[in-house]
């Protein structure tokens, strides 16, 4: 499990700065063959499940999900520190 902080940007609403708990998953690449001659397996892409989105205490993780699970920039942060580590 992993923590960020982060600041979510939500348009005419502003910026909010949460801390962010996650689950983290790196996926792996694709492999052509496999060791006895098979055909080898996709990639399969990083995944990031959030756990909670917390502000000042208070979980607001419903209220802010569908802008969290659009925001590409999260996503590069996430796998940024997690490569990092």
């Amino acid at each position: 499990m992993g923590s960020i902080t982060y600041t979510l940007d939500l348009g005419i609403a502003g910026e909010l700065d949460c801390d962010i708990d996650y689950r983290y998953s790196p996926g792996r690449k694709a492999t052509m063959y496999a060791r006895n001659g098979d055909p080898g397996d996709p990639a399969e892409p990083a995944e990031i499940y959030v756990l909670n989105v917390m502000v000042g205490g208070v979980d607001i993780t419903p209220l802010v999900m569908d802008v969290l699970e659009s925001d590409s920039d999260f996503l590069i942060a996430v796998d940024e520190q997690e490569s990092e580590e």
